[in-house]
């Protein structure tokens, strides 16, 4: 860090409120409204070095004014990518350029911006041959104990509050480790690094101003690879400042009891909200949760499903409401404007994936488009218990009206699986359940 980004900090940091001393546990937001489960992504930053593991989870932006809080959210990456950081040393702006959130205007008297990490270190070992990783000693004067130069590389994570033309308007969160040529122990520097609950006051003084809140690695060290960046979500859960903190350096986790308590209230409000969906428009919502835990899993299919059978890890169903996809209407986007609504693309399968299908075979995708103007879809048959294993996948450029495209599904076998349409132009992802039986 050079000296003037070192005065800037410190003028700032005065203006950031911590809570770090504690591991109080966020008030929980579920991802069931499509809004919360936008709200609900992180990135996951990681430098991979010889024997240790540096690795940053991010995510939760908000704006607190007064009682009302207004989620900020990250720019969406496609499940499982992995976006691999610069090689050069200092700010990495390839993995910056995917560390940006929506924006917001300053309230006339101000507001607080909220976010959530987690900074962590862990040492690589080898278990019977496999790769493992285990957590490091802490000590709140010296840092992570990883091994006398073992940390090759200074890692540093800032985020940024930038205006609408990308000027930076403040650093409001630095962090990071030194390297330990000479140490067993691997020195932290920045704000709060043994804490997970950050928040900057937005003075008054910038009333009125768009901004939006960037993430920034920088790296410094002898290694010869850049960090790397993925996106995962928590769509089926709870905000994971609700159930992880880290407290004085150390990891904590919710009780067993508070845990299961956030699955039930998880529950109830997704039965809360699929209730109300049908009712007011006939049909399930289009964004059905995928991947649920056991006990939750056989209530739901018991609720909204009917003829279930199951054929070893396969089950077949017949749903006792049409879905979002057999119906014509609109769906609530809250990422563009909460009171716009956005038509989502109709999306019929030409052929019925119940046929007996031979590999080899593909399968006719048809996506009518009611915008005028073109759009991009990517279009992908996946696992329903790992949406990163994906079996086929295909991208659309529509026109209005009518579009085809053809999945290839020469190396799939039977079961259920989950279709997905992601839109890149609104970074809306819509699926549905599909089988295939040969």
């Amino acid at each position: 860090m050079n000296a003037s980004s070192r005065v800037l900090m410190i003028g700032l940091l005065m203006a950031v409120i911590s809570t770090s001393g504690t591991a109080q546990f966020a008030e929980p937001v579920y991802g069931i409204h499509p809004s919360e489960q936008r709200f609900l992504r992180y990135n996951y930053y990681t430098n991979v070095l010889d024997s240790v593991k540096v690795s940053l989870k991010i995510g939760e932006f908000a704006v607190r004014e007064g009682n009302s809080r207004n989620f900020l959210f990250l720019e969406h990456l496609a499940p499982g990518m992995v976006v691999d950081g610069d090689s050069t040393q200092g700010r990495d702006e390839l993995l910056a350029s995917y560390g940006g959130t929506t924006g917001f205007q300053v309230p006339k008297d101000g507001c607080t911006l909220q976010w959530w990490r987690m900074f962590e270190c862990n040492v690589l070992t080898k278990h019977n041959g496999i790769d493992c990783d285990s957590a490091v000693g802490y000590d709140a004067r010296r840092g992570w104990k990883v091994g006398t130069n073992k940390m090759q590389d200074q890692s540093e994570f800032r985020v940024e509050l930038c205006s609408d033309e990308n000027v930076v308007i403040a650093v409001i969160d630095s962090f990071g480790v030194h390297r330990n040529p000479e140490s067993e122990y691997a020195g932290l520097f920045g704000g709060a690094v043994d804490g997970s609950q950050r928040s900057f006051i937005v003075p008054k003084s910038l009333a009125g101003t768009m901004l939006h809140c960037r993430i920034v690695p920088y790296r410094y060290g002898s290694t010869p690879f850049g960090m790397e960046m993925v996106q995962f979500g928590e769509a089926n859960s709870t905000n994971l400042s609700a159930s992880e903190q880290i407290k004085n350096g150390v990891f904590v986790w919710v009780d067993s009891v508070r845990s299961l308590e956030l699955e039930q209230e998880y529950k109830r409000a997704l039965f809360a909200y699929t209730d109300s969906c049908i009712q007011k428009t006939g049909h399930m919502p289009a964004n059905e949760p995928t991947g649920l835990s056991m006990r939750i899993s056989d209530e739901y299919l018991a609720r909204y499903y009917t003829n279930i059978k199951r054929h070893g890890t396969i089950t077949a169903m017949d749903p006792k409401y049409p879905s979002a996809w057999e119906v014509s209407g609109s769906f609530m986007n809250d990422s563009i404007n909460r009171s716009a609504e956005y038509h989502l693309p109709s999306v019929q399968f030409a052929r019925d994936f119940n046929a007996h299908l031979t590999k080899g075979d593909s399968t006719e995708i048809v996506i009518l488009n009611g915008e005028e103007d073109s759009n991009l879809v990517h279009i992908s048959l996946r696992s329903r218990t790992d949406l990163t294993k994906i079996y086929a996948h295909c991208d659309v450029s529509l026109h209005h009206g009518a579009n085809r495209a053809t999945l290839d599904i020469h190396d799939v076998d039977n079961g259920q699986y989950l279709a997905l349409v992601q839109d890149k132009k609104h970074g809306v992802t819509i699926s549905r359940m599909v089988s295939i039986e040969k």
